[in-house]
């Protein structure tokens, strides 16, 4: 029962958020006749190929999340899904559905079961429930507004607008033309993470500059964060 009415509010709320043009194109999950990565991954083989025709300088910085969908704070998925309009009724269920998720640890013995009493989950969504990758992805269009609100990225010859980053649920790839936009947009997500209280997987953020389609050695700073940023294989950029 509560899988099917979570599965009708994801859709409204998917509904509400394609209307007003808030389900922005740098996520790619949650996105009605998107096919995920493989749309994120063409569009990174574009720029790469456009970057290497047209002879540009390309930065790349990938980053992913430490136990993203465990960590995210209750707290700032309310005022997230909240800041993007959707019903205030809903909002209400969704807030206090999540003050009533409990789990229960058992430990089983030769001699007997041992239950815990009721723990309350005070961080994280649920794996598997339809508003929980809906829920991740609003909480992360303050991250997208303010990279972009930084007006910098690549741009794609014949369109439109810059490319800042890209987004798979956690999986962020953050684009430049060169190192120091890179480390401004790095700066960005450092604070909005901060603030949501998430931390960075260290073992999987890595970075390449490419000048004139060749790889550029990394500029090292006073910053520990920015020094222990691995370079990342050209090949897997």
């Amino acid at each position: 029962m509560y899988k099917t009415l979570t599965g009708i509010i994801a859709k409204r709320i998917s509904t509400h958020l394609e209307a007003l043009i808030l389900q922005l194109v740098e996520q790619k999950e949650c996105h009605t006749g998107s096919k995920g990565c493989k749309n994120q991954l063409m569009i990174s083989k574009t720029i790469y190929e456009d970057c290497r025709r047209r002879n540009k300088n390309l930065s790349i910085a990938r980053n992913d999340y430490q136990k993203a969908f465990d960590s995210v704070p209750h707290s700032w998925v309310e005022k997230s899904i909240e800041l993007v309009g959707v019903n205030s009724k809903i909002v209400r269920y969704c807030k206090l559905s999540m003050e009533k998720w409990n789990t229960i640890l058992i430990l089983k013995t030769k001699r007997e079961v041992m239950q815990s009493q009721p723990i309350q989950i005070r961080r994280g969504i649920f794996q598997g429930d339809s508003l929980s990758p809906l829920f991740f992805c609003i909480a992360f269009i303050p991250l997208t507004n303010e990279l972009n609100r930084a007006d910098c990225g690549y741009q794609v010859h014949g369109t439109e607008r810059k490319i800042s980053h890209l987004l798979y649920i956690d999986d962020l790839k953050l684009l430049g033309t060169n190192e120091n936009e890179l480390k401004n947009k790095m700066k960005i997500v450092q604070t909005v993470s901060k603030n949501m209280n998430m931390n960075f997987c260290s073992e999987k953020f890595a970075r390449i500059c490419l000048k004139r389609r060749s790889v550029q050695s990394k500029m090292h700073v006073g910053s520990t964060f920015d020094n222990d940023i691995k370079e990342l294989d050209q090949r897997k950029a």
